[in-house]
């Protein structure tokens, strides 16, 4: 254990899995392969509230996907 700076810590985080990203964290409503499905149907032109609709979650939440606000580590290299 050591003092380091916050992003020593987030990279230590990631290195180690022990990050609460994505589904590990317990609010998620989401899995991984969900949001990669959700890109790729925003990626389709498919509209936010038909995608929101189908996954029973909001549009607001459809919005933040697709402008990297909420789930950016999933990227078109993690499909």
């Amino acid at each position: 254990l050591y003092a380091g700076t916050p992003k020593q810590n987030q990279e230590d985080r990631l290195k180690h899995g022990t990050d609460n990203r994505g589904s590990k964290c317990k609010a998620a409503k989401l899995k991984e392969e969900e949001v990669v499905e959700i890109k790729q149907l925003i990626k389709n032109k498919v509209k936010l509230k038909e995608i929101a609709r189908i996954y029973k979650i909001s549009e607001s939440t459809i919005k933040a996907i697709k402008q990297n606000r909420n789930w950016a580590h999933i990227t078109d290299k993690s499909w």
